[in-house]
């Protein structure tokens, strides 16, 4: 899949993949799954890609600057 460019999922699509994830926690990304599905509409870039970057740079949403 190639991340410069929209993964053509739905967003039913991006709730099933970040859904029930027990490392999430908080249920940040779950309950995001529509704002990285924006993001690739609006920048036409891999929102899986921008979900996994935001996954890696905040642990899960448990970082200090997540919380």
């Amino acid at each position: 899949m190639s991340v410069n460019k929209a993964s053509g999922l739905t967003i039913e699509d991006f709730k099933k993949v970040l859904s029930n994830n027990p490392q999430d926690t908080n249920k940040i990304f779950e309950n995001n799954a529509e704002a990285f599905y924006n993001a690739e509409q609006k920048y036409n870039v891999n929102g899986l890609f921008i979900a996994a970057i935001a996954i890696n740079e905040s642990g899960w949403g448990t970082s200090n600057i997540a919380l």
